[in-house]
């Protein structure tokens, strides 16, 4: 909890979640990828997500988001692991909440019409 307490002092947001039923690993992958939906989040905020738990440790690891503003997506990794092989790349996906929600968005209508095509096709 003193991480999570230090974490907000710099102004981040914590949410911490119990798994409840569903799979731990699961929730964690499916709370990162639907993180533009929760309420703290405003349209046009940088939400960074990675398919680990990636502890802040540095100001650097916004340094993508903060040089590139104008951008809408970010992809970068961290690379004291890719310098000094302690660890397997940590890759980060950045972007802001409404791309990401028009990206989400998009697959959903697009597996929806394959969904409905391939059905009559059966």
């Amino acid at each position: 909890m003193s991480y999570k307490r230090r974490l907000e002092s710099h102004g981040a947001a914590v949410i911490l979640r119990r798994s409840g039923d569903m799979d731990c690993v699961l929730k964690a992958q499916l709370i990162r990828l639907l993180a533009f939906k929760l309420p703290a989040v405003s349209p046009g905020d940088a939400v960074v997500t990675a398919d680990v738990d990636a502890f802040v440790m540095s100001p650097d690891i916004a340094k993508p988001i903060t040089v590139r503003k104008e951008r809408k997506m970010w992809i970068y990794r961290y690379e004291l692991t890719l310098g000094t092989g302690y660890t397997f790349m940590m890759p980060f996906i950045g972007g802001r909440a409404h791309v990401w929600e028009e990206i989400l968005v998009g697959f959903r209508i697009f597996f929806q019409k394959i969904y409905v095509f391939f059905m009559f096709q059966i």
